[in-house]
């Protein structure tokens, strides 16, 4: 070979080396660059997770199968065993009377509650004629309560010392039950068709709605919880009444993360309660809708809701009932969550804050 042509192979190899060298090095930058940015997104999901205060995973009351369900929200297939995060009914093995499983039907109202009293975490329940406080996520039984044939209960609330608030639709009453072993006789204030139970803990009230006995007007008001752990007692705060601008109220729920603020749902719209101003601002973004019987929101602002499907245009598949749905809807961002033969009455985000 001569002297020029194996100075241009050897000039060819060399650049060939080069190229290489570069690339290697383009690849490494590229790299250390991709793992950065993993490692950034990675560090700010862990960061958006430490911030979030619940699970963020929905209750539900699934009233075909007499079941407390819970489910992902990130699962899209709410029918897979990915989604569903836990589940529970009272039964003889979790410690209650066959008696007391005959009392518990179509559930109403699930909350997760901390409690210092005993520690740890616990589910209150209603259903049937059955309100009740289980462990959590055991689902043990710590106390249960007959409300009594007919009464319809549709909402419980764990109060701080342990007791039980229960709201009554068709007793016409709102009461709170002493839980200790002891017993004791129950707190009672009247209201007819009275729906639901919040308690809230910057201002020390039970919030409740429902209709005033003597006026007949629909209210949402606060109660004060007074007398002693076994003999409670419930009186109306009438500086934090309002009339509800729309008859037949629903729900009452925490609006995370303003403790100055209420989601309120009737039979014609869903509202948000400025508790100092008293006044109700119609739900943003699509959820103002009537026959809501559900209503919270995500720690992102994200809305939760179930509106039944009779009510629904065109209407939804669940025909068990004229409140069921089988659909949990989410506004801001948009989105559905489908369980296939479900009859979901309301649905909530699984959190044991109060507000």
């Amino acid at each position: 070979m001569s002297v020029f042509l194996r100075t241009r192979v050897s000039g060819v190899l060399e650049s060939i080396r080069k190229m290489e060298r570069r690339r290697k090095l383009a690849y490494g930058i590229l790299s250390v660059a991709l793992l950065a940015v993993l490692a950034a997104w990675y560090i700010g999901v862990r960061q958006a997770e430490a911030a979030t205060p619940c699970g963020c995973w929905i209750v539900t009351t699934n009233q075909a199968n007499n079941t407390i369900e819970v489910y992902d929200p990130v699962v899209y297939n709410w029918n897979t065993a990915t989604a569903k995060k836990w589940s529970w009914k009272p039964s003889t093995a979790l410690g209650y009377s066959t008696t007391e499983v005959g009392w518990w039907g179509g559930p109403s109202d699930v909350k997760l509650r901390n409690n210092s009293v005993w520690g740890g975490q616990w589910v209150v329940a209603t259903a049937g004629r059955l309100a009740t406080i289980a462990s959590y996520p055991g689902g043990v039984r710590k106390w249960a309560v007959d409300v009594g044939a007919g009464s319809n209960p549709h909402s419980a609330e764990l109060l701080p010392n342990g007791n039980l608030a229960v709201a009554a639709t068709d007793a016409g009453s709102v009461r709170v039950y002493p839980t200790s072993p002891g017993g004791g006789v129950p707190g009672e204030y009247p209201l007819l068709a009275s729906h639901a139970t919040l308690w809230d803990p910057a201002n020390e009230v039970l919030w409740v709605i429902g209709q005033d006995p003597v006026t007949k007007e629909h209210i949402l008001t606060a109660l004060t919880v007074g007398g002693t752990v076994s003999a409670p007692t419930l009186t109306e705060d009438l500086s934090r009444r309002s009339i509800l601008p729309t008859p037949w109220g629903h729900d009452v729920s925490a609006y995370y993360y303003d403790t100055n603020k209420l989601w309120v749902s009737t039979n014609a719209a869903v509202y948000i309660y400025d508790k100092t101003a008293k006044t109700f601002t119609s739900a943003p973004s699509g959820a103002n809708r009537s026959f809501v019987k559900g209503v919270s929101n995500q720690p992102s602002g994200q809305i939760v809701e179930t509106k039944a499907d009779a009510t629904k245009t065109p209407p939804g598949a669940c025909t068990a009932s004229g409140w069921c749905t089988d659909t949990v809807d989410f506004y801001a961002p948009n989105a559905t969550r489908t369980v296939t033969g479900a009859a979901f009455y309301k649905a909530r985000v699984w959190g044991p804050d109060y507000q």
